[in-house]
């Protein structure tokens, strides 16, 4: 769990929960603020659930290139937001990795039958 502290009423400091450093700051979400983002998620189905499988597979492979290509980086931000070595942050990123070619496999699978350009 990310190390975080309140500063202000709106405010949350992020911190590296194993050096205590400040990472950065963030504000905080009121109800009207989540409210929209549970929208805007519910809004995203809605236009997702229309996309054909072959093209969400296709999105989910640039998805894992793009990941692949910043690993480190990712991992880095891992490793200081959760007090982890970096080693560590590394792995757990990988796993996310596998995870994204996993469900890229699956729809794959279930695509079997429909048009495949």
């Amino acid at each position: 769990m990310t190390a975080a502290t309140s500063v202000a009423a709106g405010e949350i400091v992020v911190t590296n929960p194993a050096s205590g450093k400040e990472l950065g700051r963030v504000s905080r979400a009121n109800a009207a603020a989540v409210d929209r983002a549970v929208r805007n998620a519910a809004n995203a189905f809605s236009s997702w659930s229309q996309v054909p499988v072959v093209e969400r597979t296709r999105r989910f492979f640039k998805l894992q290139v793009l990941l692949e290509e910043h690993i480190d980086e990712l991992a880095t931000l891992v490793a200081n937001e959760n007090g982890k070595m970096f080693a560590d942050a590394r792995g757990e990123v990988r796993r996310a990795i596998e995870c994204v070619g996993c469900l890229r496999c699956s729809w794959a699978i279930r695509s079997k039958g429909s048009h495949a350009e």
